[in-house]
C-alpha cells in the first residue's frame, strides 16, 4: 500500500511541475500565400503560410480553435482551424494553415471597399487550444496585423469570374 501511495506522490508532483512550466511566446513572423479555395453562400475555405518562430524546447500542437475575426475594423464573423498544425521546437518553421469561415449577413459589402488597398487590417479574437505532449493548455488570443493584399488569390470569388 505504501509503495503504490508513492507512486501516486511521484505522479501527482510531476504533474505538477509540467503543469507549472512556463513557455515564452510563438513569434509571428509573417503571413503569406493567401489562397481562396472555396467561397460557398457564407462559409469560405482559406490556406495561407505563416512563418513562426518557436524558441522554446519542445513542439507545439495548436488544435482546432474558433475566432472572431475583424477586417479593417469591421466584424466579419468566424473563422475555425480546420486541422491541428506543429510548430516545431527551437525553429523558424512556414506552416500552411487551413481555415474556414463563416461570415455574418451583411459583411461582405464591407470588405469590397477594402480589396482596393495595399493591405488590411486583420485582428482576430478568442481562445486557442494547444498541446505539449500529452498536456494540454488554452492561451487568449486578440492579435492584430497588417496583412498585404498583393499577392491574395480571389480567382474563386463567384463575383469576379
Amino acid at each position: 500500500m505504501k509503495c503504490q501511495n508513492l507512486k501516486w506522490g511521484w505522479f501527482i508532483a510531476l504533474l505538477l511541475l509540467v503543469s507549472s512550466c512556463q513557455f515564452e511566446n510563438i513569434n509571428f513572423k509573417e503571413a503569406t500565400n493567401f489562397k481562396l479555395r472555396e467561397f460557398k453562400e457564407r462559409k469560405l475555405k482559406v490556406t495561407f503560410d505563416l512563418v513562426l518562430e518557436n524558441p522554446n524546447a519542445y513542439t507545439i500542437k495548436v488544435k482546432p480553435s474558433s475566432f472572431d475575426l475583424f477586417i479593417n475594423g469591421h466584424a466579419i464573423g468566424i473563422v475555425h482551424l480546420d486541422e491541428k498544425v506543429s510548430i516545431l521546437k527551437k525553429s523558424e518553421s512556414r506552416i500552411t494553415v487551413p481555415v474556414t469561415g463563416e461570415i455574418q449577413q451583411g459583411a461582405i459589402p464591407k470588405l469590397l471597399p477594402g480589396l482596393l488597398k495595399k493591405t488590411a487590417s486583420v485582428r482576430i479574437v478568442g481562445t486557442a487550444k494547444g498541446s505539449v505532449g500529452i498536456f494540454g493548455k488554452k492561451k487568449k488570443i486578440d492579435e492584430t496585423r497588417e496583412i498585404p493584399l498583393r499577392n491574395l488569390d480571389l480567382k474563386s470569388l463567384p463575383f469576379l469570374n
